[in-house]
Parts: C-alpha cells; structure tokens; sequence
C-alpha cells in the first residue's frame, strides 16, 4: 500500500524537478515515457488524475522510495531535534542512492530532489507532531477543568 502513495509522492518530486530544470535530458529522466508500462504502484495516481499528475520514471521512485524508507526507519529509531536532519543525512549515507539525471547534471540534481523532498517531508512530520501535542495539550486541559468544576 505505500508503494502507491510512494509513487504519488514521486510525481510532486517530479513536478518540482521538472520546473527548475533547464536540462531537457533530464526532464526525461526524471518522467516515465509516454510509451512506457505503467507500474502497478501507478494505480492510486491514475484513480485520482484528472490530466494534470506526472508519472515519475522508475529511477526517480526508487530514489523516492529510498528516500521515505530511510526516513521512516530514522524517526522510528530517533526523535526529532534541532539536529534531525544530520541524523538523516548519515542514515542515508548507509544507503545506496539511485542517482537521477544525465551525466553532467545527475549529481548535482539528485542532491536538489534529496533536499527537496527531505525538507519537505520534514515539515509535514513536525506538523502533524505539533498536531498530536496540541491536541494532548487541549485534552489534559479540559480534564483538569473537568475536575474543577
């Protein structure tokens, strides 16, 4: 099931990707050829399309992929803080990363979709850990007005 909402999330990446390239190869590389299989994690994202959703190719969702498996095992493992992202940063230096790109461009635009996704996928993580806070927090306050009154 997450090989679905994996492959959605690769499209954004791709969508992004694709609108701060200059490189024409690597715009390709970076979308999956009209003539091209789709893959069955593409099935979520061809049930929500409406003729706007870019299909990543496959070497940008394995490096997504990789991506979100580096960072779900890393903040299963550790907490967020201050430093969360050099924690990241050493995990997936464990890992081997599918370099996206032509030759010229693929190092320095693999580092861009690293950055890219990470950073983002670090905001909605401490969002919704801020969401369960609050809410806790919200919680533990009316059960003390509860008692109270």
């Amino acid at each position: 099931m997450a090989g679905f909402y994996i492959f959605y999330m690769a499209g954004y990446v791709a969508r992004k990707s694709v609108a701060s390239t200059k490189c024409a190869e690597c715009s390709q590389q970076l979308l999956q050829g009209e003539n091209d299989p789709s893959p069955a994690a593409a099935s979520l994202t061809a049930a929500v399309d409406r003729g706007g959703l870019l299909y990543p190719s496959v070497k940008l969702n394995e490096l997504v992929t990789t991506l979100e498996n580096t960072f779900t095992h890393c903040f299963s493992v550790t907490e967020v803080k201050p430093d969360s992202i050099m924690d990241l940063v050493s995990f997936l230096q464990l890992r081997k990363l599918t370099l996206v790109g032509c030759p010229d461009h693929s190092m320095s635009l693999t580092n861009k979709i690293i950055k890219f996704y990470v950073l983002t996928r670090l905001h909605f993580h401490v969002k919704a850990q801020n969401s369960k806070r609050n809410a806790k927090q919200e919680r533990m306050k009316l059960l003390k007005l509860r008692r109270v009154l």
